[in-house]
């Protein structure tokens, strides 16, 4: 019976370890933002610049499936002047900028979201760009 017991105990244990293993999620990241093929730019003369960024991922066969940009005024979130609304598309570069006219000599901030083939969503962090004389 005591046998039986250590047995049970060890069984529980090994299956508890099995599982958590499996939860363990891999490292995935959204970086390398770029707006017009650099990072943080000033001087963009462009009307609509075309953003980029790299899914980084220890996770094999991980894939975008979607993503969201979103474009704003100010380094706090707020003043949202393009969102992209949310593309299905495994793109993530060339895309164009198509929000309301950029101001000359102006600094804007962008983010970016995907969704994976798992159907998770993961955020890049706050980059941003300068606009140079526009008119």
């Amino acid at each position: 019976m005591k046998n039986n017991n250590l047995i049970l105990i060890f069984l529980i244990t090994l299956l508890s370890f099995t599982n958590c293993q499996r939860k363990v999620k891999k490292h995935v990241s959204v970086s390398d933002l770029k707006c017009e093929y650099a990072i943080a730019p000033s001087n963009i003369d462009n009307q609509e610049p075309r953003f980029s960024w790299i899914l980084v991922s220890e996770e094999k066969d991980l894939e975008q499936a979607a993503y969201q940009i979103f474009v704003y005024e100010k380094e706090d979130n707020t003043r949202l002047i393009w969102d992209s609304g949310k593309k299905n598309s495994s793109s993530t570069n060339q895309i164009i900028y198509e929000g309301k006219k950029l101001r000359s000599n102006s600094q804007y901030f962008w983010k970016v979201s995907i969704w994976d083939n798992n159907s998770e969503m993961h955020e890049s962090e706050l980059s941003d760009f300068w606009t140079a004389q526009l008119d």
